[in-house]
């Protein structure tokens, strides 16, 4: 996901902020990515709303 006018990096922290732990890479390749792994259908959950809250704030 690439939410416009919001860097890699600041979602990475935002996400952080909420407790959901993603890998951010300050590499040229990948500065403008996240790695997400989801282990179960409730962190899944958790992470979707965590996303779309963001999506959402965005477009406000």
């Amino acid at each position: 996901m690439k939410a416009e006018g919001q860097s890699a990096r600041e979602q990475y922290e935002k996400l952080m902020e909420q407790g959901i732990y993603v890998r951010y890479y300050q590499l040229p390749r990948l500065a403008d990515m996240l790695r997400i792994t989801v282990g179960t259908e409730a962190e899944m959950e958790e992470v979707y709303a965590a996303l779309s809250r963001m999506i959402e704030q965005l477009s406000c």
